[in-house]
This record gives C-alpha cells, sequence and structure tokens, in this order.
C-alpha cells in the first residue's frame, strides 16, 4: 500500500487533485481510499484555546487517531480479501508544521518536529506540494471553513511551504518524498481550464512513487 499526501496553501487545489488522483487510479482497477486532515476537524479547527505547543499537540494527536483509524479500515479490507493500494490524503504533517510553526505562531519548528518523533506515526511514500502563481488570499477568505488562514497570513503560509518543500529534512520524517507541482495561472483557472495538466503533473509522480 502506497501512502500519498497532497500538500499546499489553502485554495491551491488540493481536494480537487486528490478526488482526480482517485479517480484515475481507480479507473485503473486500484482500491484508493480517499482521507482528509485534521481528523476531527469541528474540534480541532475550531479550538482557539490553549498555547501555541498545545494547539500544535493537538493536531498531533489527531493525527495518531487518524492513522489508527486508517489502519483499521485497512484490515477490515483485508479481512475481506480487498488490498487497499493506496491512501490520497488531503493535508498531513507539513501542514502542522506550517500553520502552526513559526511562520504564524510564536512556536519553534523544531517544537512540532519533536512532536512527531513518534512511533504511531505514517512517513508518506510520496508527499505532492501544490502551488498556484497567484495569491488566494480573497479566494480563502471566502471559506468560512478555512477563514483562520486569509489576510495576513496567507503570504506567510505560502512563503512557509515553498520553504519547507525544497528541504528533504532527515530530523523531519514527514518531510520526506516531497514533490513540488506549480500551476501557471491563477485559482480559478487551474480550477477549470488547468486541471487536466496539474493531473497529469499529479499522477506522473504518483505511479512512480
Amino acid at each position: 500500500m502506497k501512502f500519498i499526501v497532497i500538500e499546499g496553501p489553502d485554495g491551491a487545489g488540493k481536494t480537487t487533485q486528490v478526488n482526480l488522483a482517485a479517480a484515475v487510479l481507480r479507473k485503473g482497477g486500484h482500491r484508493v481510499l480517499i482521507e482528509r486532515e485534521p481528523f476531527d476537524y469541528e474540534n480541532i479547527v475550531k479550538d482557539k484555546s490553549g498555547t501555541p505547543l498545545e494547539v500544535a499537540q493537538r493536531f498531533v494527536n489527531d493525527r495518531a487517531a487518524h492513522v489508527e483509524h486508517m489502519s483499521r479500515l485497512v484490515h477490515a479490507e483485508a479481512q475481506l480479501g480487498r488490498r487497499v493500494d493506496y491512501i490520497i490524503c488531503d493535508r498531513y504533517a507539513l501542514s502542522t508544521l506550517v500553520y502552526q510553526g513559526d511562520a504564524c505562531t510564536t512556536l519553534k519548528n523544531k517544537e512540532i518536529i519533536e512532536l512527531h518523533n513518534r512511533d504511531d506515526l505514517w512517513v508518506p511514500d510520496l508527499q505532492i506540494v501544490l502551488f498556484a502563481r497567484d495569491n488566494f488570499a480573497s479566494r480563502v477568505k471566502a471559506r468560512d471553513d478555512e477563514s483562520y488562514a486569509y489576510a495576513g497570513t496567507a503570504t506567510s503560509i505560502s512563503r512557509a511551504y515553498h520553504r519547507f518543500a525544497h528541504v528533504n529534512s532527515d530530523a523531519f520524517a514527514a518531510s520526506k518524498g516531497l514533490q513540488v507541482i506549480f500551476g501557471k495561472r491563477n485559482t480559478s483557472v487551474i480550477a477549470s481550464d488547468s486541471v487536466d495538466e496539474v493531473n497529469r503533473a499529479v499522477m506522473l509522480r504518483i505511479v512512480c512513487a
């Protein structure tokens, strides 16, 4: 089984590409599960209480619960004689490093890396970081469920993804296997005219993982 993660700033087209990749793989006869983080979305994202370290710890604990959930799904499928070929996840540990790290909070990145130093987390076989060329603040601002990410933090978030997407750090296992894909035009166009182009680039990396 391959564990594939698709990452990137809000509005980069992650959910679209997760669904497209799953559809292509399923058409090829593969059994694919789609997952998303945060796992317990309502409780994790909406809860603003606690220090930056406590918030980051909640995300990591949520990730561990998610991995346990995915393990149970794979086991249940195996019990029915079905092998899961791919799990494709919308966000994973890199998102915590970006959103709860020093790009957006007072927490140091090394503290988040240390929180991930545990045996109950998966290391992705491949992580794809999606970017588009333009600023997505206006689009993200329109999303009620992701309003925490817009305006002043949009630029710092994009820069943080750029920084980590080009670092393959042995100190942070979840940063391994990163591949970067840039959309050529703005968000609205990538969601329509360029979606096939981005999907071809995504699929090329997945089949080679």
